[in-house]
């Protein structure tokens, strides 16, 4: 048994040649010295006798006077900023929570691997460590792979001699070496200079279909679409490039994404906590553009949305609404601070009127206003609450002022209500029986144009329909994924008729045609994304 004071998650590796050797590193729950440890290191422990209790041993821990063996599970080159002369503040991002895996080398128990960012490696049983890969490198044949590492693994074949091929798995996909006994950066001199890690990787990112998307927007005509992916920034796609080329054109984490119907060169996107850009040449270059929007409460993914009754408005929000109404030369409040409990998670603007907007917390309220553009700092939005919990989209049905469906996340509760007098009173459409939706967090609701009875939900199970507005519920068999669809977008189809896109997280992008005045969606379309 291992329990120390202070353990938070803890990954465990065996040594395949000495199977009595066991390594375990642990992030910490406590803020360690100077503050900067709580989920970075705790300690690596190791065991030679089977992890029976008593037989565990601090190989190194976040009081190790070498301090690049601190940095296991914290973002390292941030952390090393006045080293390297580039700032006059170090940045610690401790990642353990999210990013934290150890692995032995298959032929040699001494020698570990271990990563939260970047991958590290020990020659000595975990005393002390190098740094293997630089998440910032640059180029072919050189020490970077993507950061925040999930997974290592070796070949099936690995002898350390012949096969030394050693896998790597995270937010960027997967990566290999083979040359994983190369020298690596030992010092904190070495951390700044990638060429320091004479390993080398190589990404064997094709036709895997695995992006993870938070949001997307088709453009008109719907050839062409911009979506944000968690970690791996906003990416344009198109039809013409198809599903393997997609292109960066957005840094950090992309979030929502917005394109302007009238002017399509007018693209708006943004990175993690509001990193608000806009695009005036369809997406290929970005500038900043959330000057006065300053809000300490905007969610890791902010949520903004267009007025498509006027594309150069846009909402978002945090501890309180923002509005820009030109196209996002400046920012304004548009409501009290905090408009109440929790933050903003969703808006939507009414079809026809942009006077009606509506927005949902993280708290479960849904906030509304009957002038919401002549809402200032000191506005207050009425509210009610369809219930507690994280309200993850807000839409209003095709050509009514009126009628909101809002969506809910988490487990336990119900997950989708209507309001069809302006968010006054709700009611659950999640139905009964075996015609009632699971008991899954839904992220996103999109009604059919076309056929307002039409309902599609982005669940964790993948896209669940519903033809008679809400009261029954099918699970969508068109042969999509049961994957986590975290939105949902309609856009134009073929002969002019709707097509539905889903931009999931973790199994790329798909849309389908919406077939007219029939039951179900056509047999057509498939994944466009990686």
């Amino acid at each position: 048994m291992l329990s120390q004071p202070g353990m938070g998650r803890t990954t465990l590796a065996v040594a395949p040649s000495r199977q009595n050797t066991i390594y375990a590193l642990s992030a910490s729950n406590v803020p360690g010295p100077g503050g900067r440890f709580e989920q970075g290191l705790h300690a690596v422990y190791r065991s030679t006798a089977g992890g029976n209790p008593g037989s565990w041993r601090v190989q190194v821990d976040n009081t190790d006077p070498n301090r690049i063996n601190t940095l296991l599970l914290t973002n390292p080159v941030t952390s090393a900023y006045t080293d390297c002369g580039w700032a006059s503040y170090d940045s610690w991002i401790p990642m353990g929570w999210y990013c934290n895996v150890i692995a032995v080398d298959p032929v040699d128990p001494d020698i570990v691997w271990a990563a939260g960012v970047d991958l590290f490696r020990s020659d000595n049983g975990g005393r002390d460590w190098g740094v293997a890969s630089y998440w910032w490198a640059a180029g072919e044949d050189s020490s970077f792979a993507h950061a925040d590492q999930h997974a290592i693994v070796f070949h099936p074949d690995f002898d350390g001699v012949g096969n030394t091929r050693m896998f790597s798995a995270g937010d960027g996909g997967i990566f290999s070496t083979d040359n994983p006994y190369d020298p690596v950066a030992t010092t904190i001199d070495g951390l700044c200079d990638p060429n320091h890690s004479r390993v080398i990787f190589r990404d064997y990112n094709n036709n895997m279909g695995i992006t993870q998307f938070y949001h997307g927007t088709p453009y008109p005509g719907g050839d062409r679409y911009i979506a944000g992916a968690q970690d791996n920034g906003t990416v344009l796609g198109s039809d013409g490039l198809g599903s393997e080329g997609w292109r960066f054109v957005l840094g950090g984490d992309g979030g929502y994404t917005a394109v302007d119907p009238s002017s399509p060169n007018i693209v708006y996107a943004e990175s993690q906590r509001f990193g608000f850009a806009k695009s005036t040449d369809g997406g290929a270059s970005f500038d900043d553009a959330g000057y006065g929007a300053n809000d300490a409460g905007f969610l890791f993914i902010t949520p903004f949305t267009m007025d498509l009754n006027e594309p150069r408005r846009l909402w978002t929000g945090g501890y309180r609404l923002w509005r820009t109404d030109d196209g996002a030369s400046r920012w304004d409040a548009a409501s009290r601070s905090p408009i109440g409990p929790g933050q903003i998670s969703a808006i939507a603007v009414a079809p026809g009127n942009s006077q009606r907007v509506v927005a949902g917390t993280s708290e479960g309220d849904v906030y509304r206003s009957e002038s919401a553009l002549w809402a200032t700092g000191s506005s207050t939005w009425e509210s009610t609450r369809p219930r507690a919990g994280f309200v993850t989209s807000l839409a209003f049905e095709p050509g009514s002022q009126d009628v909101i469906y809002a969506t809910y996340a988490g487990f336990g509760g119900r997950h989708l209500w209507r309001s069809e007098n302006y968010g006054q009173t709700w009611e659950s459409l999640d139905g009964t029986g075996s015609a009632a939706l699971p008991d899954i967090p839904v992220h996103s609701v999109a009604v059919d144009p076309e056929t307002p009875s039409r309902i599609y939900l982005g669940t964790d199970l993948g896209v669940f329909t519903s033809r008679d507005r809400g009261r029954t519920w099918a699970v969508e068999n068109t042969g999509f994924a049961n994957a986590v669809t975290e939105w949902l977008a309609i856009g134009d189809g073929p002969e002019g008729h709707p097509r539905l896109f889903a931009f999931t997280h973790g199994r790329g992008a798909w849309r389908v045609d919406l077939a007219p005045n029939q039951d179900a969606p056509r047999r057509a379309g498939g994944r466009v994304a990686p």
